[in-house]
């Protein structure tokens, strides 16, 4: 051996060895139920859990509870949207499931999963906000959503409910009504 590299870096795939640890978040089934579902049915938001962060009270969990149903073969990135009572985007929390530890393109059938999202409720004013989530891929093209019976969510993006911001910025959130 000459000491001189021999190549660049050989990429074969991804490889999933074994489920992230869930241990920190919410206990299945979610606080909140839901159904909707994304891509045809192949994943079905199961509902959320919105919890206070222990820490700072200004800060929401909203753990999305998800069931997979069949694969996808892109990596989706998860949305949580608030917008203002005039529909104006005034707060989003993009970012890919489970902190990027778990590509969308790994979901099997029959997984659970919990994925974390969170709201800094001291960057906005106080408030009635609409909480709306959903995924895309990089190009911003949105995963198809629709309601448990079958209706079309407006771009792709579900409403899950309202979060109420007091002078304080503490948060109470309001699930939609079930049926929609």
């Amino acid at each position: 051996a000459s000491g001189n590299a021999l190549g660049g870096q050989v990429v074969f795939g991804q490889l999933r060895l074994e489920m992230p640890s869930q241990d920190r978040l919410p206990p299945w089934p979610p606080a909140f139920p839901g159904g909707d579902r994304f891509a045809g049915g192949k994943i079905i938001l199961a509902g959320t859990t919105v919890t206070e962060d222990s820490v700072s009270p200004a800060i929401m969990h909203f753990a999305f509870h998800w069931q997979v149903k069949g694969q996808l073969d892109d990596n989706y990135t998860v949305f949580l949207h608030l917008t203002d009572d005039y529909g104006k985007l005034v707060f989003t929390a993009d970012a890919p499931p489970l902190h990027g530890d778990l590509p969308t393109s790994l979901w099997r059938a029959g997984d659970q999963l919990i994925d974390d999202h969170l709201v800094d409720m001291s960057t906005l004013p106080p408030g009635n906000y609409r909480v709306w989530i959903g995924m895309y891929l990089p190009s911003g093209r949105r995963l198809a959503a629709a309601t448990a019976t079958g209706k079309q969510w407006d771009n792709n993006a579900v409403f899950i409910g309202q979060l109420q911001v007091d002078e304080q910025q503490k948060g109470i959130f309001t699930p939609r009504p079930e049926q929609h």
